[in-house]
């Protein structure tokens, strides 16, 4: 199930703020453990749902993006920029002008919750 079906099943409705506030919020705050500690043009796994997900190998833009795509992003919200797609039918978390997953979002910039970013030991 995708975050944002999880975000809608927990009763956050369904509105453009809605992720985002979630994401933002106390959904991701109740996390034990520490977001990541994550630096510009680091090499990254994207994952979507649970940390050990991988959906996607890119680089991380800017740790700490508070508007991409004229979106307002909250606290624990970074910008990555997708450079190998795994799974392309993994739904973005925010949807960014008429992409709704990652598959479409190759060379893209895009909002991603930094606990689901982890270093990429690969590269």
């Amino acid at each position: 199930m995708t975050l944002l079906k999880e975000i809608v099943m927990r009763g956050y409705g369904f509105t453009q703020a809605s992720p985002l506030a979630s994401v933002s919020g106390s959904f991701m705050r109740g996390n034990p453990s520490p977001p990541p500690v994550l630096a510009e043009r680091m090499h990254c796994l994207i994952a979507c749902v649970t940390p050990t997900n991988v959906v996607a190998h890119g680089r991380v833009v800017n740790p700490v993006a508070p508007v991409v795509h004229t979106l307002s992003i909250g606290d624990g919200i970074c910008t990555v920029i997708v450079d190998h797609v795994i799974d392309g039918s993994a739904s973005l978390i925010f949807p960014i002008d008429d992409k709704t997953i990652i598959g479409e979002a190759l060379r893209y910039v895009i909002p991603w919750p930094t606990w689901f970013i982890s270093h990429d030991d690969q590269v």
